[in-house]
């Protein structure tokens, strides 16, 4: 977020205190040392902070590049994918204290997203369902002729007797169900078409609706739905 003639104010997720906002100064001056490049959504850096713990907005002191992405910032499916996850990162996790995991899988989601030569259709799924793990409310159970349809409040895989709009309908509880037995990177083992993963998408918005506090919604789904065309 833009702050006065030259600053930026800083979302972060950080490996060693979770979630932080930060300051950083001049950076939208033609002759900063910090190219502004390196803050924009989705970047993966190393960062020097002033660290005061009575302030909640501390100033960054250094800044560089962790990883270079190649091909995320630049292709629009891809990049879309990425503004999904980020969006979702930002809205659903709220630790403020080190959690490693949940730090080096989200890095390792966006790193291997950049890399990968394998179809993303279902990348950003795969990362959504594994991610609730992280954050305490993973589903439960599996998909199966006698538990057909997956209870978004529950969390867990049913019969079907729930309410209607809590559950999922067989073909897209069955998606999850597949998506959950795989890490994400080889989520393009499974194949999908375009209305099973929308409606995956609306029903994982959902599902973290009813497990995170004053989770609205994502932006980017509206946005992924208009590039993804097959």
């Amino acid at each position: 977020m833009k702050y006065g003639e030259t600053s930026l104010i800083l979302d972060m997720l950080t490996r060693e205190q979770g979630r932080r906002s930060f300051i950083i100064g001049g950076v939208r001056k033609a002759a900063s040392r910090i190219s502004p490049g390196l803050l924009k959504p989705m970047a993966l850096i190393d960062i020097v902070a002033y660290d005061r713990p009575d302030r909640e907005l501390n100033r960054l002191k250094e800044v560089r590049a962790d990883f270079v992405y190649e091909h995320l910032p630049f292709e629009l499916v891809r990049g879309t994918i990425g503004l999904f996850m980020i969006e979702l990162v930002q809205k659903a996790v709220r630790v403020s204290e080190p959690d490693y995991e949940l730090f080096d899988f989200v890095a390792r989601a966006f790193s291997e997203l950049d890399g990968t030569e394998a179809s993303t259709g279902t990348w950003h799924l795969a990362f959504a369902l594994h991610l609730a793990g992280f954050l305490g409310f993973a589903p439960s159970g599996w998909h199966d002729a006698e538990r057909p349809c997956f209870d978004l409040k529950l969390g867990r895989f049913s019969a079907g007797h729930g309410q209607p709009e809590r559950l999922l309908d067989a073909d897209t509880s069955r998606l999850l169900g597949d998506l959950l037995e795989l890490d994400v990177t080889e989520s393009h083992r499974v194949q999908a078409s375009r209305s099973q993963r929308l409606a995956l998408a609306d029903g994982i918005v959902r599902y973290y609706q009813y497990h995170v506090d004053g989770f609205a919604g994502l932006n980017s789904l509206e946005v992924l739905r208009a590039v993804m065309k097959s």
